[in-house]
């Protein structure tokens, strides 16, 4: 099976930052779920799940359709649906299933319930090295990813350790806590 995704790795020039990098992400309306599974989703890395193949594609599909139908779900010991908590502004819960579902282009609105789905912080760094805030990109102290933003695209950034791209960081890296600083 050829690797549909074609990675392209370069520097990213952030000022105070040093050793970042972009790692390219296919500019198709899944980018935002391409690039969460791309930072720590290994079947997803290695295109490979329980001994065959998969395209990466196919898993960031699935995703998708795992996300929309669990929103009607009720959390465990709790009683209320993930959609109650997770809410984006004045969709419908249908609403929110149909575009998560969809093959259209997701950006904001839905990073809480994506944050707590995968058990991940989530930072974004914009084309100016500025992170974004606001509150549905409130860290809780997890383990944490970082995607770039830029022209309605999410690609992911990965910091250059010797020959390895570290993408998926411990709460205490030097990485996460000056993002946290940030606030």
């Amino acid at each position: 099976m050829e690797d549909e995704l074609i990675e392209r790795i370069e520097p990213l020039l952030i000022d105070g930052y040093q050793n970042l990098v972009k790692i390219s992400i296919p500019h198709d309306p899944h980018h935002l779920f391409h690039a969460i599974c791309r930072a720590f989703f290994k079947p997803y890395i290695d295109q490979e799940f329980n001994g065959s193949k998969i395209l990466r594609l196919q898993i960031v599909l699935n995703l998708r359709r795992e996300l929309a139908d669990k929103l009607s779900q009720v959390i465990p010991n709790q009683k209320v649906r993930y959609y109650d908590l997770y809410r984006h502004e004045s969709m419908s819960m249908l609403q929110m299933q149909s575009q998560l579902a969809s093959n259209d282009a997701i950006t904001f609105g839905y990073f809480k319930y994506l944050s707590h789905q995968i058990n991940k912080d989530i930072f974004i760094l914009d084309e100016n090295g500025h992170r974004y805030t606001c509150s549905e990109l409130t860290p809780r102290g997890r383990t944490a990813i970082v995607l770039y933003y830029h022209d309605n695209h999410f690609d992911l950034v990965g910091l250059k350790v010797d020959d390895l791209i570290q993408t998926h960081f411990r709460p205490t890296h030097d990485l996460i806590q000056r993002l946290v600083s940030t606030i």
